[in-house]
């Protein structure tokens, strides 16, 4: 019979919604994790150097502002796991944010970033900023 693995990962806890780092695989530099945000809730904004994010809705409704670099401002896709699309790729060098749409559940956000996470390699400002970027 074979042996079960069991492995604990690393839970970053956030006021707006608990992040679980699942894995890094050093062999194609990849690292996994779920990013969950409480109803109602922003988290954001990020700007990745380096990475790019590949961007799964798994569960919940969301949508995922993103900061349009020519004209400064905020572009609004809506997911949602049963009616609309539920996947984003947002390349690096560019400014989004995270924001659950439902009144009385999580946003459950799965994440394939293409590099480990670290902070010398993103940038993040207060949700509360995304005014800064509207013309």
């Amino acid at each position: 019979m074979s042996r079960l693995l069991k492995k604990k990962f690393k839970i970053i806890n956030s006021k707006n919604g608990n992040i679980y780092k699942i894995k890094y695989f050093s062999k194609i530099n990849n690292e996994i994790y779920i990013n969950k945000i409480f109803p109602k809730k922003k988290k954001g904004w990020i700007f990745h150097l380096k990475n790019t994010c590949n961007l799964f809705l798994i569960y919940g409704k969301a949508r995922i502002l993103l900061v349009d670099k020519k004209t400064n401002k905020i572009r609004k896709i809506k997911l949602n796991v049963n009616k609309y699309c539920n996947n984003v790729v947002v390349p690096p060098k560019n400014w989004f944010a995270l924001e659950n749409l439902s009144n009385n559940s999580e946003a459950i956000f799965l994440n394939i970033l293409s590099g480990k996470h670290s902070s010398k390699e993103s940038l993040k400002k207060d949700i509360y900023l995304y005014k800064k970027f509207v013309a």
